[in-house]
């Protein structure tokens, strides 16, 4: 499964690649600790992935948070 997040000042992004197509799943940022959106929408896609639980998750984070910032 490949997982790629954004994380912005709103929002936190999700893409999942898992073989069988793309997902998309936006939840909100969480700007005191940004790990927790990124786990949040982590953990919604893979409760929605009924493949073996030992699959290879690759994950790819972006952010747009210093950008966003500086404009």
């Amino acid at each position: 499964m490949r997982i790629g997040v954004d994380t912005g000042g709103t929002f936190t992004d999700c893409v999942v690649f898992d073989g069988a197509g793309v997902r998309v799943l936006k939840v909100f940022s969480t700007p005191g600790d940004a790990a927790l959106g990124i786990l949040s929408g982590v953990h919604r896609l893979s409760t929605r992935d009924r493949s073996p639980k030992t699959r290879r998750l690759d994950l790819v984070h972006g952010t747009t948070v210093g950008t966003n910032s500086l404009l």
